[in-house]
């Protein structure tokens, strides 16, 4: 069976002018790759411009919530809120049938929410990942969760249940194939991941900021993580994102997570 392999975006800046997205949405186009940007709700509605760019090169929108909070940190209802502004927000541009929690750090109880709001799927779960308290993701959940795509628990995300929403998780390692991960590790180890991860799943999935291809750095991070997120940005991120998209055209397809829905609304 031939390697299903997604690649997606987060686009959560403040504010992001439309030539931010040229190199990454040229690269993709000169290697006719279709790729899922999950779009922050906030910046959807500043920057209407970006979301149309992105549907006018033929690729998938989905919705990055609203504000770019943490949800686990957050109550039932403000989840709730927080994922209704942002679908009425990136909803203006078409039908957005993908979701995906700010941070890879999903509410337990985020499946039911989405299933309110007419989603197909969610990839807010980051398989395998423990970032050892240096990073973000320090969730024992995501250690246990499967790497595969599969359908949650309404009262867990982490766990197979019965829930109608796909949750198609980030499968990695303990390192996540994350562009942070590429810039930070190196293109050579990273490809060698990618590999490894590949034994593990018949599904590989890549995504990497919009801002990581720009010079400047004006999003806040974490103290302790600012040295990972500031290296090899910029025309660095660019060169190593075309050599990895030439790389992983040799070992797959490419896919839309979309796609991955559909299959599975096909088959039930």
């Amino acid at each position: 069976m031939k390697t299903k392999i997604a690649i997606t975006f987060d686009v959560e800046r403040r504010k992001l002018a439309p030539s931010a997205l040229s190199i990454p949405l040229d690269t993709l186009d000169r290697h006719k790759i279709k790729a899922t940007f999950f779009i922050l709700g906030r910046l959807a509605d500043r920057n209407p411009e970006v979301p149309t760019e992105i549907l006018s090169r033929g690729h998938e929108l989905g919705c990055h919530g609203y504000a770019h909070d943490p949800y686990d940190r957050k109550e039932f209802d403000e989840v709730e809120t927080d994922v209704e502004k942002g679908t009425r927000a990136v909803r203006r541009f078409g039908d957005v049938v993908g979701f995906r929690a700010p941070y890879f750090r999903p509410h337990r109880r985020l499946a039911t929410v989405l299933e309110d709001f007419g989603y197909r799927y969610d990839s807010s779960v980051p398989s395998k990942r423990f970032d050892l308290f240096v990073g973000r993701t320090n969730n024992p959940y995501t250690l246990l969760a499967p790497m595969k795509p599969y359908h949650p628990s309404p009262e867990n995300i982490f766990r197979k249940g019965n829930s109608e929403i796909l949750e198609i998780p980030l499968p990695g390692f303990i390192l996540p194939p994350l562009g942070v991960t590429m810039r930070n590790t190196g293109l050579k180890f990273f490809t060698r991941f990618t590999n490894f991860v590949k034994f593990f799943s018949d599904f590989i999935m890549f995504d990497i900021h919009v801002w990581e291809f720009l010079e400047t750095l004006d999003v806040p991070i974490k103290r302790q993580t600012v040295f990972f997120h500031r290296r090899k940005k910029g025309k660095e991120t660019a060169l190593m994102f075309d050599t990895l998209l030439r790389h992983l055209k040799q070992k797959g397809t490419f896919i839309l997570l979309s796609d991955l829905a559909n299959k599975d609304k096909n088959l039930t």
